[in-house]
């Protein structure tokens, strides 16, 4: 029997739910949606994330080069362009905002953490085969987008207000490229082999 990548992909989720909700668990996370955390760690925060969204933007690219079809090709060149220009434009409205210089934010190393997820994207990108590529991709919209949906219900939430992250939060979930409109499911998949009884 053939699987679909629709049942696929929530069969996937679904077996990674339980990391998924430790993530969510986490202090810094929790502090995060809940805009209790501090000012420092939040402006730390931003710096890693905008040098993130430069090597994601460089991914998606690389993605765009691998797309099969020309569907592919043009998401996935916009989704890089929103990931380096227009986040990053936002990113730096943050960056003003908590005082910090450009030559700064360059001079700003990427954390342990950051430099080994975006080097695993990159590395990941340029040589796996595409179906391999988007499989990479896809946790961050997937992750993300649950993430902010779920902290932006949450009674009590203030990182709207707090940190004024309501900015990046409603941009990003309103875009063309962001998760809700990805049509991962709607791209030609290679068949998945069938499962043993």
């Amino acid at each position: 029997m053939q699987t679909s990548p629709a049942s696929f992909s929530r069969e996937l989720w679904q077996a990674n739910l339980p990391l998924y909700e430790k993530t969510l668990a986490l202090p810094f996370n929790q502090e995060l949606a809940a805009g209790t955390l501090g000012r420092e760690r939040f402006r730390r925060y931003i710096i890693q994330d905008a040098h993130y969204l430069l090597v994601y933007g460089r991914a998606l690219a690389a993605a765009a080069a691998k797309a099969d079809h020309a569907d592919g090709v043009v998401q996935f060149a916009e989704a890089a362009r929103t990931a380096v220009v227009v986040e990053r434009s936002l990113h730096d409205g943050f960056m003003r905002d908590y005082g910090i210089p450009a030559q700064d934010f360059a001079a700003t190393p990427l954390s342990p953490a950051c430099h080994h997820y975006t080097q695993f994207l990159l590395a990941t990108a340029w040589s796996a085969p595409y179906p391999v590529v988007l499989a990479c991709l896809l946790p961050c919209y997937r992750s993300t987008r649950k993430w902010a949906s779920r902290s932006m219900r949450a009674p009590g939430t203030r990182i709207l207000t707090r940190h004024g992250y309501r900015r990046i939060r409603a941009r990003n979930f309103s875009m063309p490229c962001r998760p809700s409109a990805i049509r991962w499911t709607a791209w030609p998949m290679p068949p998945t082999p069938a499962r043993a009884p």
